[in-house]
């Protein structure tokens, strides 16, 4: 059993103990594997495992891991922070946006949604102290 394979069972573990303690069902609980850093091999092992939410906080590397892991069953997750200038490489290559923090974003985000054929369903939860938006979801993954 490789070490990849080993962690991930113990994980589950924890998340299903602590799950069975809370009274949640652990089918119900998703864990995404930050894989910063993480060879597209590395996370196919995972991936195998039953685990399908990988997150990547920086788009070189959704850019460099995406050929060796577009054939997997999988959804990737953004989760660092996004620059504005980025916005359209970040969408070719992520299901989700974890790390919109600025309405700037939201609004340039939208834009480029308007572009694209296959429109990207926008799902906001502004908290009224940060004004944050939290999640964007691509339709495909809903």
């Amino acid at each position: 059993m490789s070490l990849i394979v080993e962690n991930l069972a113990k994980i589950k573990l924890r998340i299903k103990n602590a799950a069975e303690f809370s009274g949640r069902n652990f089918n119900d609980i998703k864990l995404l594997l930050a894989t910063k850093t993480v060879s597209a091999q590395n996370i196919i092992t995972a991936i195998e495992t039953g685990e399908t939410l990988i997150g990547e906080n920086k788009i070189q590397e959704l850019k460099d891991k995406y050929e060796e892991l577009k054939n997997t069953p999988h959804q990737t997750h953004f989760i660092g922070h996004l620059q504005t200038n980025k916005i359209k490489e970040v969408i070719k290559y992520a299901d989700c946006i974890q790390s919109i923090d600025r309405i700037e974003l939201a609004e340039k985000l939208q834009k480029s949604w308007n572009l694209k054929i296959d429109p990207w369903m926008f799902l906001s939860k502004l908290t009224p102290l940060m004004k944050q938006v939290s999640l964007v979801f691509h339709p495909k993954i809903l």
